[in-house]
Parts: C-alpha cells; structure tokens; sequence
C-alpha cells in the first residue's frame, strides 16, 4: 500500500490505557489515516463498530473487566460487524505461550507486540493492506461459499503471489474438501509434502484419512504430528476425531485437554471437552472446564442461562460420585454461589426461580419430608403456569426433583408435559425418557447395573432364587428401571414353573411390573413388557 492511500482510510484504536491509544492514534495520523476513533472497553469498541466501518482495527488483548479482545473479534465476526476489507490486529505485551496460540487460532490478520515503533507499524500497515488486497477476493467467495471461486481464486494466489502460497494452499485445499474432492485434496497435498514437511498439509491429509475410515492409520499418523509440531492445536482436534470414532473416549478427552491448556481461549473446544468428560463420567473435569467456561464467557454472547445451569447440574452428579466430605462441602457452597451469580444475572427470567427451587429442595438431605410439601407443590403450580417459557434443563431439573421426593405422579405428568414441548430436540427428549426410567443418580444406576449384572448370571445358570435377590437389591437403588423390574418378574415367574403358582408372588410381581405403565411403544423394553403382563394377567386368573 502506498502511503498515500492512507488519507481516505480509518482506524479504531482499542485499549484501555488512555496514554497507549493517544500514542498509536498520533502515530496513525502522522502516517496519513483521514480518521482514527478511540475505544477504551468492549462496550465503545462494539458501539463504534456499530456504527462506522473502518479499514484498520488494532485491539489490545486484555481490555480489564470483561470481553477481551479475542471475544471481539470472535463476536464481531458472528454479527457481521467488520467488513471483510477490514484488517484487524491484535496488539499486546502478554507474548506467553498460550496468548500467542490461543490468538493464531481465532486467526486475526496479524499479532503485534507492544511497545512498537512508528517505523514498525508502518512496515506492518503496508503490509497488511497489500495482503488484504490480494487476498479479498477469497474472504468474499468464502462468506458466500462459493467453494469453486475459492478454489479458482486460491490457485491464482498460490502462481501469482508466493508471499501469501500458503494461505492461498489451506483455502484450495478446503475448497476441494467442502465438495468432498478427496482425490484431487489428497493429490495436492502429497505434491506439497514432497517438498518440504508443513504440520497443516499432515493434518488435512488425515483429515481424509479419517473421512476414509482409516482410523487407526490416522491415530498413528496425527500422534507423530503431535511430537513435531506440539503447538498445532489443529492436529489434536483432527486425532480427537478419530479417537470418538475408533470409541477410545478417555483417550479422545485426554488429547482434547492437552489442547485446550495449549489455547485456553477457545470456547468451542472446551465445549467439546465438558461433553467428552460428561460422557465419560468424568464430572469433577467437567465442573471445572465449566467453571472456566463462565469465566471467558462473562459479558460476551456465550454467557447464558443455560451455561449456569449446565455447571449447577455437572456439580449435583459430581457431588453424588465422590466420596470426599470436603469436596461435597465445597460442592454445596459453589452450587449456592452459582445460584445465586445466575440469579444476579439473569433474576428478571422464569428459568433462574424455577430452576433455583429445585436446586433448593433437590439438595436438601431429605426432599421428600413432609416439610417440603407446600413448596413442591407451589413450584409444580408455577411450572405449569409458565409450561412454555421453561427451557430444556430447567425442564429435567425440575422433574428430576420430584422423583427424588418420591412424587412419581408428578414427575411423570412433567415428563409427559415436557416431552411433547420438546419433541424437536432429540437431547432433551433422550434425557427425559432416561430421567423418567431411572430418576437416580449415576452413582445409584452404576451400582444398580452392577448388581443386575450378578442377577443375570446367576439367572442364565438356573439359580433363580438368588437371581432375585440380585434383582430386588438392583431395583432398591434404581426402582423404575425396565430391565431391572422385568428381570426381577421374569425370574419370579421361571421359579413358580418349579414350585407352582403363589398368589402373593404373583401380586408382588403385579405391583412392580405396574411401575413400567409409562413405556412408550417404541422402548426396547415395551414389547417383552408386554408378553410378561400377558402371563401375569393369566396367573391371576388362576
């Protein structure tokens, strides 16, 4: 860019320090910008941006209480308020590791280092314009995705403009994989590699690899990748990919971690790690990646209700699981702070008091005493009332209560009330059919399994006396559970074959195949249910 060019373009500085933004503002304008606007917080940065474009945009990184400046970027971008002509540079003092890596992966056009001279910003001002400018073209066709002009428009870069190769090489090399072109991907990549070793071209080479279902050479190949280039946090999400699909889950969680210490800032992945440490059981990782989570999403577009809502519930099952009376202790006072930061936040929607009731009572050493009663019943009136406004994990923490009151009448109602709200959302819906088969805690459902394993066994060799005491400890823990009841009925039914039929028993049996009247049609359990109530009806006709 000539320097003359500069007099018709504008620039917002962004920096909380007063005498940092008067500096560079100076030095912009001696350079020739027509116009250079301050902002001195995420809120007069937002605002400005709002309302003015401008062609160079240099945000410090940590702007004090609040969005940073990689919450900027990531949010201006979301809402469309930087134009694509728009240069945008992050500058600050903090050079450690995990700034660094976690500002490349939100990839602003550049990363300038405080202090820096005129001399330097105008070497870096030329710079940026002119790679702006040849590569403006591909930013547009990608907003628009219009994969084939990118892959046209990469090429032309990549013969022309050597400086900018490998940018233009990654946005071919996606272009050909959005149209699932793997072949001429794969082609172009080994001929890069055969010049010289680039992590990304490994990468995206494995990517395919994994596409291919070639899991297991994929695992290999990225976990070398790995050990040369430690910082490519792209290599461990790709190996995360492959190690889901090859079902090594703890595995999976452990690479995800390893990235998410490298880039702490990136919101998406320490989503995917709460989810791999959900499903993995892991709740004490997940209640502290979540805890993390509320403290970079503060004040930007990812704080949420549901976000406090997500740790208030990863902290009630970690709480079950542990044995630790310290860290029980310690559960208590976070889900009473957290409740209390969520309803300071959020006070004015009908998901913070409807979810903080349950929380309450849920959490009390007995829940379904006699004292709760008129509150249950309040808080069951209240959701009804506002049936429509309840969002999906409100809708499981509120049921849930319930049943740990022993209210099973009312959380079934709920359930069925529920389900039909969110019959789109096949999340919620799962974990309310879940709920309503086994509303205990994992740790009650694991030793429940445990025990109906046993049972099963003892069961297959004939021994269905013991089977049932197996069964019957089983469905102590976890007394809705389908299989278990079934097992337990089935077994009772199998020693009445040996002995003759015992109308006490039968009236046992009766009582607890009862509990499963909630089955839908479509649970694996519904038709062997209904074959055993078939055969019971029959003994009680006898």
């Amino acid at each position: 860019m000539e320097f003359s060019e500069s007099q018709n373009l504008k620039a917002l500085v962004v920096d909380d320090f007063a005498t940092v933004r008067k500096s560079i503002k100076a030095m912009l304008l001696e350079l020739g910008f027509q116009r250079v606007v301050e902002a001195f917080d995420a809120e007069s940065a937002t605002k400005a941006v709002s309302n003015s474009d401008f062609d160079l945009i240099l945000c410090d990184y940590n702007l004090g209480k609040g969005r940073n400046g990689l919450r900027l970027l990531e949010e201006w971008r979301h809402e469309k308020l930087v134009k694509q002509g728009a240069v945008f540079v992050l500058i600050t003092g903090d050079t450690s590791k995990q700034v660094v890596v976690s500002a490349l992966e939100y990839q602003p056009d550049d990363y300038l280092a405080k202090p820096f001279t005129m001399d330097v910003l105008k070497v870096r001002i030329e710079r940026w314009f002119e790679r702006r400018k040849v590569m403006l073209p591909i930013l547009v066709q990608r907003e628009a995705k219009d994969w084939e002009a990118v892959a046209h428009s990469a090429m032309s870069v990549i013969n022309k403009h050597p400086r900018y190769r490998t940018f233009a090489q990654k946005q071919y090399v996606e272009s050909m994989m959005q149209r699932k072109r793997y072949s001429e991907a794969e082609n172009f990549l080994h001929g890069l590699l055969e010049k010289r070793v680039q992590g990304w071209a490994q990468v995206e080479l494995n990517r395919i690899a994994i596409e291919r279902n070639q899991l297991t050479q994929a695992e290999s190949a990225l976990r070398k990748v790995i050990l040369s280039e430690p910082n490519l946090t792209d290599a461990y999400d790709c190996l995360a990919v492959a190690l889901d699909k090859l079902g090594k889950k703890e595995e999976q969680q452990f690479v995800i971690d390893q990235a998410v210490y490298l880039a702490p800032q990136n919101i998406g992945r320490l989503n995917r790690l709460i989810e791999v440490a959900i499903e993995n059981h892991d709740f004490a990782r997940a209640s502290q990646a979540l805890k993390e989570l509320i403290a970079l999403s503060a004040g930007t577009m990812h704080e949420s209700i549901e976000l406090y809502q997500r740790y208030i519930r990863s902290l009630t099952e970690e709480q079950d699981l542990t044995e630790s009376k310290e860290r029980k202790r310690e559960i208590n006072k976070e889900i009473s702070t957290t409740s209390q930061r969520m309803k300071n936040r959020f006070g004015r929607d009908i998901n913070v008091r409807l979810f903080n009731e349950a929380i309450s009572v849920r959490s009390s050493a007995e829940p379904d005493s006699l004292k709760f009663t008129p509150r249950l019943n309040d808080l069951f009136a209240e959701t009804l009332e506002c049936l429509e406004e309840v969002n999906g994990l409100t809708a499981l923490m509120v049921s849930s209560t319930y049943y740990r009151a022993d209210r099973f009448a009312d959380g079934d109602d709920l359930v069925r009330r529920f389900s039909k709200q969110f019959e789109d959302d096949s999340s919620i819906l799962n974990e309310l059919t879940d709920l309503q088969a086994e509303p205990v805690s994992l740790a009650l459902r694991q030793q429940a399994h445990s025990l109906n394993l046993k049972g099963i066994e003892l069961y297959e060799t004939g021994e269905f006396g013991q089977a049932i005491e197996f069964f019957q400890k089983a469905m102590g823990l976890s007394p809705r559970h389908a299989g278990i009841i079934l097992n337990f009925v089935q077994s009772y039914m199998k020693l009445m074959q040996q002995s003759g039929t015992n109308q006490l028993i039968v009236s046992k049996c009766r009582e607890f195949l009862d509990r499963l009247e909630y089955l839908p049609k479509d649970h694996d359990q519904y038709s062997r249910y209904k074959k055993l109530d078939k055969r019971l009806m029959k003994l009680q006709e006898i």
